[in-house]
């Protein structure tokens, strides 16, 4: 929730020109990453998890490069930027630790001859 919560913070600064560019695609790419670790949780079983987080990851992929885009073309300077690439670096970190735990989980679980 962090990382939209800043991404609506820094892209209320952008051109207006970019409302319906820039602004709503990082905005979607935002909400994307939350709203698929959450329907994610939502589901049965480890390989669905992953499945959402992978889909999550990529969002927040896009949203890295949207976000450095921003900063190229200028509507966003690194300094106000930097709370959203923080976020993002935290989210990151976290969201590759869960993965490989559920991943080791799968594995294991498959190792004892329970089937996927």
């Amino acid at each position: 929730m962090r990382v939209a919560v800043e991404t609506y913070h820094l892209t209320a600064t952008f051109p207006g020109h970019e409302l319906y560019g820039m602004v709503s695609q990082m905005r979607r790419a935002s909400v994307s990453i939350g709203s698929n670790i959450s329907e994610g949780c939502g589901r049965q079983g480890d390989r669905a998890m992953i499945a959402y987080l992978h889909q999550a990851m990529g969002s927040l992929d896009e949203l890295e490069f949207q976000l450095e885009l921003a900063i190229e073309l200028g509507y966003s300077r690194a300094s106000d930027a930097s709370v959203l690439g923080n976020a993002l670096l935290v989210t990151k970190g976290m969201m590759t630790r869960l993965l490989a735990s559920l991943r080791q989980r799968v594995r294991d679980h498959e190792s004892r001859g329970m089937g996927p």
